[in-house]
Order: structure tokens, then C-alpha cells, then sequence
């Protein structure tokens, strides 16, 4: 709804995914995706894309482990901000926070819920051109 009202484009595609139960922790992975789709929701302007790629990467024994990919066509970032991103109270600058507002918090909590999960996130990103940010989760299987 808030991608409509802000006139950008929103894409959810699944690849891959054979399992439709799964035991994890849903709260955990709802306020790791909640973080990487706001920003995503405000760094990116009206005409801008948001694609979010759920994909089944390997399934093993009693694991499926999923990826979740955000990408968007929004500000982007520079190497040196990739370098710092997960650190508590990062933002580019100080005209980045004023204009867009946040804690700085987001993606720190995103990289420790994920690591708490046994998962791993990363950052790509060119800047002027967007993000891309990518979390690898292992899953257990439902009998």
C-alpha cells in the first residue's frame, strides 16, 4: 500500500521453495524484513522499483535454507558506508538522518536477529543506483 502511494513499483516472487511449513522464528524474521523493506520503502523515490526474491537455496537432511533478497532502485550507498553499515547509529550523513529520519539501529538489529538465527546478511550496493541486500536463513522442516 505505501509502495502505491509513493509511486513505486513492488515485486514478491518465490523461487524454488518445495516446503510450505517450516519451523523458525517468525517474529525474528518479520522485524529483519520489516527493516530492509522500509528503508528500501525510503530510500527509494516515486518511480523507483522495490523486488523482493524469496529463494529456496538447499535443502538438507531436516533444513531448508531460504534467501531473501531485497533490491531496490533507490539512492544506493558508497563503499566506505558498506564498510560501516551494520554498526549501531550508522547512517551516510548527517543530512541523510535529517531528511529521512530513523534511529540508525535498523540494519543492526536486522544483521544481530539474523546472526541469532544462525543465518548471515550483506550489502551490495552502487551509489545512485540502489541496494540489494541479501539474508541467507536455514529453516527446519514440518513432518
Amino acid at each position: 500500500q505505501q509502495c502505491k502511494e509513493k509511486g513505486i513499483e513492488f515485486e514478491l516472487l518465490l523461487a524454488y521453495v518445495t516446503e510450505e511449513q517450516l519451523v523458525g522464528d517468525a517474529l525474528r524474521l518479520n522485524q529483519i524484513l520489516l527493516n530492509l523493506l522500509s528503508n528500501a520503502l525510503k530510500f527509494t523515490p516515486k518511480g523507483g522499483k522495490i523486488k523482493v526474491v524469496i529463494t529456496q537455496t538447499e535443502k538438507r537432511e531436516d533444513n531448508v535454507f531460504l534467501r531473501f533478497e531485497v533490491t531496490d532502485t533507490g539512492m544506493g550507498m558508497s563503499e566506505e558506508m558498506l564498510e560501516r553499515l551494520f554498526l549501531p547509529f550508522e547512517q551516510e550523513s548527517a543530512d541523510t538522518a535529517q531528511k529521512h529520519g530513523g534511529s540508525g539501529l535498523g540494519l543492526s538489529i536486522a544483521k544481530n536477529l539474523t546472526e541469532m538465527m544462525k543465518g548471515q546478511i550483506k550489502a551490495e550496493s552502487e551509489k545512485g543506483k540502489g541496494s540489494t541486500f541479501t539474508v541467507d536463513i536455514p529453516f527446519g522442516i514440518c513432518d
